[in-house]
Parts: structure tokens; sequence; C-alpha cells
């Protein structure tokens, strides 16, 4: 039977992939078999014309494939260039990075990719608005927000000691929180606050809700200094028992108010020289026994000892009625 011109030779199915002859095709070379099994590649947009020259017609199914890849590739650009049109003008202008980061912003939380909701664990004094508004995260998602510049801005609060910012797709924030301690009170003029460690002052509080067994700071730049001193009466536990109020002076040196009413006027410079001293005069001459002394040691090498006229000026209420503890 003559074969059947090329124009006029019915539609038949076909694998794409990997051609195989209907039963009723003439047998071909071995060399034509040959290519046609090892041509197993993707159908592209150039080969399709090829095809249909040598194995007929491409069925409606590949050509449906390859023209929807056409159209989302087309769909993809489409959108790139409408976002890049809305965020310069059309053109006309090119705005700044940070601008077309807050458009894709608003873009994502339009379509649902915002944070909507924030988990805060591990505080007790901090207020969970002051978190949220140093997170800033009310108009960012999960992929745009700088999670360390937000860390940075909570470690920042007052009584927040570190925090952990942990993202959980597609729209949760957990923030894990982690508080100072208050280790000594400070009498800040007419107000009192709680300060750390570290002298950094972590809240004003009431005198009547003020906690009990801290030691009392007094004068201005106290908390600052308060560690030295701290750190110099750990040494001398002895003299560190009696002391009630820690009085900064001029920004310069202390002023230590004993439970037993004397006082003692320390050097400017090192704590520990002038605690040496006082621990040797002491020994001497057991003045923590008598009340009501004052110990003058603000000049190097000398030591004087004075008890104060009565009804000399008494320490203030809330100095005088502070709890004994070392510094």
């Amino acid at each position: 039977m003559d074969r059947l011109p090329d124009h006029d030779r019915p539609a038949k199915t076909i694998d794409l992939g990997a051609y195989r002859p209907l039963a009723s095709e003439e047998p071909q070379d071995d060399s034509r078999a040959q290519r046609r099994s090892s041509s197993r590649s993707e159908v592209t947009f150039e080969q399709i014309s090829g095809i249909e020259g040598v194995y007929g017609p491409v069925p409606p199914g590949a050509r449906r494939a390859v023209g929807r890849r056409r159209h989302a590739l087309f769909a993809a650009g489409f959108a790139g260039a409408l976002l890049f049109a809305a965020t310069t003008g059309f053109g006309r202008h090119v705005r700044q990075t940070d601008t077309i980061s807050r458009e894709i912003d608003h873009l994502l939380i339009s379509l649902g990719f915002g944070i909507n909701e924030i988990s805060l664990t591990g505080h007790r004094h901090t207020l969970d608005q002051d978190v949220y508004r140093a997170l800033g995260a009310e108009r960012a998602t999960l992929l745009t927000l700088d999670v360390e510049a937000a860390r940075q801005r909570v470690e920042s609060l007052p009584w927040v000691a570190t925090a952990t910012l942990v993202r959980i797709f597609p729209d949760k924030l957990r923030v894990e929180l982690s508080e100072r301690k208050p280790s000594a009170i400070w009498h800040d003029g007419e107000r009192t606050a709680l300060v750390d460690v570290d002298g950094r002052v972590l809240s004003y509080v009431a005198a009547s809700l003020l906690p009990n067994g801290l030691p009392h700071l007094a004068g201005d730049g106290a908390p600052v200094a308060a560690p030295e001193l701290r750190d110099a009466l750990a040494r001398y536990p002895g003299v560190a028992a009696h002391v009630r109020v820690a009085r900064r002076v001029g920004g310069r040196r202390w002023d230590l108010e004993l439970t037993n009413g004397a006082r003692v006027k320390l050097a400017a410079g090192a704590v520990a020289d002038s605690l040496a001293r006082l621990v040797r005069l002491e020994q001497d001459t057991r003045w923590l026994d008598r009340k009501g002394q004052v110990v003058d040691l603000t000049v190097p090498r000398s030591i004087a000892v004075s008890t104060p006229v009565p009804h000399a000026e008494a320490p203030r209420a809330s100095a005088r009625d502070a709890p004994a503890r070392p510094l």
C-alpha cells in the first residue's frame, strides 16, 4: 500500500518523550529508530515544528502544556513589571530601597502574610505593650522583620536582660524574655528606685511598695558607682554588715551610714584603701561599739574621730528605717 503524504496522514496519539511507531506504520531502519529512542528530552517551542514534520501533528495536550508554561512566565513578568511601576512612579523616578521594602510589606500583609500572633513569656515587671512597641512588628511580616534590630530594641527596656525571638511561619512570633533582678534601692531625691547589680535603674517605686532586705543607696550617681563599693565591702564583711545607707557625695566619694548611728566618710579614689584603714581603727579602738561617732577618712594618712553634738541633724527617715544588708 502506498504511504499517504504527510499532510493527509490521520492524527495519532504519541508520547513526545519516547516516540514509538504504530503497528500500521512501516518498519524503519535502525539508524532512524535509534535517533527516535534517544529523543527523550522535554519538548520546546523550537522542537514543535520538527516533530510535526517527522511524527505528524502534536497532540493538543502537549500544546496546552507548553502554552501554560508560556502564560505562567508571561504572568510572572507582568506582575514584576506592575510592582516595579507602582514603586517607581511608572519609571519616572526610582525610589529608595527601604521604601520599596515597605511597599512589599504592605502587599504581603494585604495578602494575609502579616504577623498575626505574638506570644510573650518570661516577663513579670515588663509591660506587654512596651514589648509590642519595641518589636515594631505591627506592620511587618516574618520575612521582612529585622529580628536582630527588634531584639536590641526589646533588650533596651529597663527590666529586660535578654530577649530571644523565634519566627514560626507563616504568621507567628514567639518572644522569650529574661528579666533583671533588683539588687539595691536608690533614694533619688524624694523618689525611690530599684537598681540592678550593674547600676541600671529598673523602675521607680513608691516607698510603701519597696521590697525588704535590699541595701540602700543615696546621692547622685550612686547606682553607677555602687559596684566598686560592693566589691570592696565584700572583702570586709564585718563592716559591710553594719552599713545601712551608702550615700554618694559630690560624685567623688562615699559616706557610710551605719546601723548604730555612726557615719564613716571615705576618701575619694580607691574605696578599698579607706576600708582597710577603717578596719585597722576598729581593731585598735573597737569604735563600732560606740554609737553616733563620725569617722573622717577623707584626708590621706589621717583618721579623725568625733562625736556629733546633741540634736544634730538626723538622717532622713527613709534611710534611718532602712533594713541593714551588706552591699
